[in-house]
């Protein structure tokens, strides 16, 4: 948990830093890790959308999938 309110910390106090996308990277895997499911979607779908080339992007992209098929449910039947 404290690591999440690091990261999200630095997201909004250092969005200019060289390191921005680790931050964002860091939100969402201790976000994942300190059972924050939907903090974790958040960050990691934040990741994708603002770095799609990133050497990160592919591994954020497939756990925000696993998370989304674990922690959505479809209401259409």
């Amino acid at each position: 948990p404290e690591a999440r309110k690091m990261s999200e910390k630095a997201v909004i106090y250092f969005p200019e830093s060289e390191e921005f996308a680790y931050f964002i990277y860091t939100a969402a895997l201790s976000s994942e890790k300190s059972n924050a499911p939907l903090a974790a979607m958040y960050w990691y779908n934040f990741f994708v959308q603002m770095y799609p080339k990133h050497e990160l992007t592919a591994q954020a992209q497939s756990s925000y999938e696993k998370l989304k098929g674990i922690h959505t449910t479809n209401t259409k039947d």
